[in-house]
């Protein structure tokens, strides 16, 4: 079963309804085992660019059991291609750039966007 974007963003989201905290925390749950379980802290959109975004994220893993608050960099498509990928989740998955604390480049991220 495909699970499309609009499944999980509310239609709101290409109105602009949206506040922009709101719209990244979506955009990291598109990436997580279990979206729901979602809590997050120490969040800041990134001085450099508005579409980044920096945070801890902790959600449950595949074993159900909540993995630990990690750090992350979010670096979300600009606005005209969000309006263009917002059907599927795996097309925006490929435009947004999702990097946690041990992938590789993580930390050239960190210090690029959240410094």
């Amino acid at each position: 079963m495909k699970i499309t974007l609009a499944a999980l963003i509310p239609a709101v989201l290409a109105a602009g309804c949206m506040s922009p905290d709101s719209e990244h925390r979506e955009y990291v749950k598109l990436f997580l085992n279990d979206p729901e379980s979602a809590q997050f802290r120490s969040v800041e959109q990134s001085r450099r660019r508005a579409l980044a975004w920096c945070g801890e994220v902790n959600a449950k893993n595949r074993m159900g059991g909540l993995a630990g608050f990690t750090r992350y960099v979010l670096v979300m498509p600009d606005a005209d291609l969000k309006i263009k990928v917002k059907t599927e989740v795996e097309e925006a998955k490929m435009f947004a750039e999702f990097t946690t604390e041990g992938q590789s480049g993580f930390e050239g991220k960190w210090s690029i966007w959240c410094r």
